[in-house]
């Protein structure tokens, strides 16, 4: 065979192998479940800025079905289990895709949590917080940061012991 033969061989064969990559990756990921296999991936580790809003969200992943955009959120847990911060994070990301990707987002969101024991996956359905929720979470947030409001200690055990704000929390208690 002459080298032009092989070569044009081996084209043809990074055509198809990148064709099919393409096509694999485009539709819904096999490891989120059949709930996901037909739908075609949107937005992966993607980040948005809404001015607007005054937030940022980063998307884990998003999926279009039939023109709506359907949010995931990936999770690697010691339990199968969604937290309140979750259904924020998927609300967040909601107002932020609305925003600057001009697309219509699911009222209703997906975490996918992965057990760390036994790497065992489970598919969970929350209903997202609406705008005025979300913005006066944003506010509260602000108002605490700007010293106008005092932040409250979290029901959860735990929580404030990671939490990033703990010592500025400590200052304004003792002060």
């Amino acid at each position: 065979m002459s080298l032009i033969v092989i070569l044009i061989v081996i084209t043809a064969a990074v055509g198809v192998l990148a064709h099919s990559n393409l096509t694999r990756s485009t539709r819904g990921d096999e490891w989120a479940g059949p709930a996901f296999a037909s739908k075609q991936l949107l937005f992966s580790e993607r980040e948005f800025r809404s001015e607007r809003h005054g937030l940022v969200a980063k998307v884990d992943r998003g999926y279009l079905n039939d023109d709506v955009v359907e949010l995931l959120e990936l999770k690697t847990r010691g339990f199968h289990r969604v937290y309140r911060s979750d259904i924020i994070e998927l609300s967040v990301q909601k107002l932020a895709i609305e925003d600057v990707a001009k697309r219509t987002v699911s009222e209703t969101g997906f975490v996918l949590t992965e057990s760390i024991r036994d790497r065992t996956r489970k598919l969970h359905t929350v209903n997202l917080l609406g705008e005025r929720e979300i913005l006066a979470l944003r506010d509260r947030r602000l108002a605490i940061l700007d010293g106008h409001t005092e932040p409250r200690s979290s029901a959860a055990k735990g929580l404030c012991g990671d939490c990033a704000y703990l010592q500025e929390c400590d200052k304004r208690r003792t002060a």
